[in-house]
């Protein structure tokens, strides 16, 4: 029996807050919500995102993130080759982040995925980066240290604009009228959607 596309965009985007029993199709974005909830020490039995905790383990979670963001492009694009990776990730962020509407921020925070996934440093190609887990600060700033100018990204707003673009990209697909949308994500669940664990 084959799920409709409402089907698997329901089990897609489930209560991240639920636990289950072994074994389970999981979905993958609940894995991924979980496990950077994890990351930062937030509750993952908890549907609304507590205060951050400074402590936590703020790299592993903006990979997490950043894988993703990889994930959901490729659904929005409906696409997965290889040569398109970038651009599927910044016309993610572009459409759905609340704080990265440009292509020069989406660019910025590419550079920063690329830094951290492959590198592990703060350093890419055109930018030195600095992490601040800060409710009041944006998300990109720019932040002069020792004279060398650093892009500055706010992992607490990172986390808040990432868990925004998957409600509002969830939005769109519900949409039954959207059907090229919604035949772009079924297309991508069949490979990416969920992951059987036991």
């Amino acid at each position: 029996m084959t799920n409709t596309i409402d089907e698997n965009i329901n089990h897609f985007f489930e209560d991240n807050s639920k636990t289950h029993t072994l074994p389970y199709h999981f979905s993958t974005l609940y894995l991924i919500i979980r496990d950077v909830k994890a990351c930062l020490k937030l509750n993952p039995n908890v549907i609304d995102d507590e205060p951050f905790n400074t402590y936590g383990a703020e790299w592993p979670a903006i990979m997490t993130i950043f894988s993703g963001i990889d994930l959901l492009g490729k659904f929005y694009a409906g696409d997965d080759s290889i040569g398109n990776v970038g651009d599927r990730f910044k016309d993610f962020i572009i459409k759905f982040f609340y704080d990265c509407n440009i292509r020069s921020d989406s660019e910025i925070i590419y550079e920063l995925r690329n830094a951290i996934d492959h590198s592990f440093n703060l350093y890419s190609r055109y930018y030195n980066f600095s992490l601040v887990n800060n409710e009041c600060e944006p998300l990109i700033l720019d932040k002069t240290i020792n004279n060398k100018i650093y892009k500055q990204i706010n992992v607490n707003s990172l986390y808040l604009n990432f868990r925004y673009a998957c409600s509002k990209y969830q939005e769109e697909i519900l949409d039954t009228n959207n059907i090229d949308l919604r035949n772009k994500f079924n297309k991508m669940y069949q490979k990416y959607g969920k992951t059987f664990q036991y």
